[in-house]
């Protein structure tokens, strides 16, 4: 087994207090459009959710496309039942 330890830079997540500060300062300076990034897991989830008004949904559509995925799950085996 290896174990490596080193440092990290890290900055407030959403819900610290400091990261309201945080995305003021960047947008002040006028540097948020350089490291924004837009969220397609949120976006997945607002138009599956339909939270945007019906019009812009059908905008964002247009660039939506759907896939089949499939899950595999491990699960425990059940022993057997012992009237059987």
């Amino acid at each position: 087994m290896a174990v490596k330890v080193e440092e990290k830079t890290r900055f407030p997540h959403k819900g610290d207090p400091l990261r309201g500060p945080l995305e003021e300062l960047v947008k002040r300076v006028g540097r948020w459009d350089e490291v924004s990034d837009l969220s397609l897991s949120q976006l997945v989830k607002v138009v599956e959710e339909e939270a945007w008004p019906a019009e812009l949904l059908g905008e964002l559509r247009q660039f939506a496309t759907t896939e089949e995925t499939a899950t595999v799950r491990v699960t425990p085996t059940k022993p057997p039942e012992a009237n059987e």
